[in-house]
């Protein structure tokens, strides 16, 4: 079978896709997600080849509150020897499912910005010095980038019963918006009572038969993701396609990656 992300974005070149393996906004405790000036936890996700103990990459999601008392977001991507791959700012401002976002990809040339208003998502992306730009409608439940977590807590009573939540998922590159249902399933390698495990997929019957699932778990008592199964949202110099990684996230305390 095919990956949800290859049928999705059919990429034509090395630009990050952003498809869901970075969308943590922080491992706020229910106490901290009461309390919009509270930083969240930091958060170190590391990428491993599927099946295997092959680190590929490292990424760091680092939390700070502005002047205006806003939540920012920079996640910082390297490679397994510590050097510079990628770097992105999300602005949530009072959108938490639809953030601004600013990436860079420093190791393929290549950068990415949505913005995103009541009604309409602009994006602009640049590849060797040269600017596309497009504007869509926007729809709704809308969710962009880093805005899938905020999405899942919204909904965690629904999930937990083992409700299905639909809504719109922009792919940036595309320039297109894909409606996407997400479904708890059975935890195959973690405690059901302790964990919620869910299936991302498309939202529709036909495709759902071609294209594999991305697979979430996460922990209950603070409603945070652990572990990300699917293809990975980065594009590897020297690989036509993106590998399948096991993504495992955990809180730190300061900016060590080791």
């Amino acid at each position: 079978m095919n990956s949800l992300y290859k049928i999705l974005s059919r990429r034509s070149s090395a630009l990050l896709t952003l498809l869901l393996a970075t969308t943590l906004y922080g491992t706020a405790t229910n106490a901290e997600q009461e309390n919009a000036l509270t930083k969240p936890t930091n958060v170190l996700g590391e990428a491993f080849r599927q099946g295997s103990d092959q680190l590929l990459y490292r990424e760091l999601h680092e939390y700070a509150i502005d002047s205006n008392g806003e939540l920012e977001h920079q996640v910082t991507y390297t490679q397994p020897d510590g050097s510079a791959w990628a770097e992105k700012q999300i602005r949530y401002h009072d959108r938490a499912t639809a953030p601004d976002f600013e990436l860079t990809d420093s190791l393929n040339r290549e950068s990415l910005k949505v913005t995103v208003t009541e009604s309409m998502i602009k994006v602009a992306h640049t590849q060797t010095d040269k600017t596309q730009e497009h504007q869509l409608d926007s729809k709704s439940p809308l969710v962009v980038d880093a805005g899938f977590d905020p999405f899942v807590r919204q909904h965690w009573q629904s999930l937990s019963h083992g409700n299905s939540e639909t809504f719109f998922f922009l792919l940036p590159r595309r320039e297109k918006l894909v409606e996407l249902r997400l479904t708890p399933q059975s935890c195959s390698d973690f405690e059901p009572d302790h964990y919620l495990c869910l299936a991302l997929e498309i939202n529709n019957w036909l495709l759902r038969m071609l294209v594999d699932p991305i697979e979430l778990t996460y922990q209950r008592d603070e409603r945070r993701l652990i572990r990300y199964l699917g293809v990975s949202n980065l594009s590897f110099p020297g690989e036509e396609d993106s590998p399948q990684v096991d993504i495992r996230y955990r809180p730190v305390t300061d900016t060590a990656t080791h």
